[in-house]
């Protein structure tokens, strides 16, 4: 395939030089070529190096970015496919519990890994949160969600940023309390209902990602 690009690009820059047969090119490495016997010797063609460079530069350039191209659609169709196994909310986010036992922060990068974050949105949402709480109980255990004070104490932000407030999350009576001085990290509790609870960022639990749409 290259090969035959190559004999097309010097086919052009023969043209181009037929066109003007007689001018010199300053500065640029040129050479003459001369038909057959059976032809005509004048006039020569000369081709133009720093043409023909150029023009094969643009064309891998060109083949680059269409494998740049691919390789995006590629990763679009693999996450499409994958997304398909997540719960949509009526938020239009995606959600997916992980029954693997993990800390917070190995929890955090699991979800970030995947395009997503721990649940956030959907979490501080009383409708959402109430739509996809079974999914929460159906690991019946405690789940890690994307809440935390780890900055600075009693600041709870979810991680998309938001900056959390008494109204949109649903505390466990008494909580946080930051038992022994060393709970940042906020999970929904099995044992306090499915309510908010500041634990220890190094417990091992379930853990909710969620996709933004």
């Amino acid at each position: 395939m290259y090969f035959t690009w190559i004999l097309v690009i010097l086919c052009v820059g023969i043209s181009h030089g037929q066109r003007n047969p007689e001018q010199s090119l300053q500065g640029q490495q040129t050479y003459r070529i001369r038909k057959g016997k059976d032809g005509p010797i004048e006039p020569s063609g000369v081709v133009n190096f720093k043409i023909v460079k150029e023009t094969i530069k643009e064309h891998f350039n060109v083949m680059q970015q269409i494998r740049e191209q691919l390789g995006s659609l590629t990763t679009k169709m693999a996450r499409i496919e994958q997304i398909s196994t997540w719960y949509k909310a009526q938020n239009n986010y995606y959600y997916k519990l992980f029954y693997n036992e993990v800390i917070y922060a190995e929890a955090k990068e699991n979800c970030k890994r995947l395009g997503g974050q721990l649940a956030s949105a959907g979490i501080r949402d009383k409708n959402v949160r109430r739509e996809i709480l079974p999914l929460v109980k159906s690991g019946r255990y405690n789940t890690w969600i994307g809440l935390n004070d780890i900055r600075e104490e009693n600041t709870f932000i979810w991680e998309d940023g938001v900056t959390a407030t008494a109204g949109s999350t649903p505390w466990r009576g008494g909580q946080p309390n930051n038992w022994s001085g060393n709970q940042d990290c906020v999970d929904m509790s099995a044992s306090f209902d499915w309510k908010l609870n500041d634990e220890d960022c190094a417990q091992t639990f379930k853990y909710l990602c969620e996709i933004e749409p």
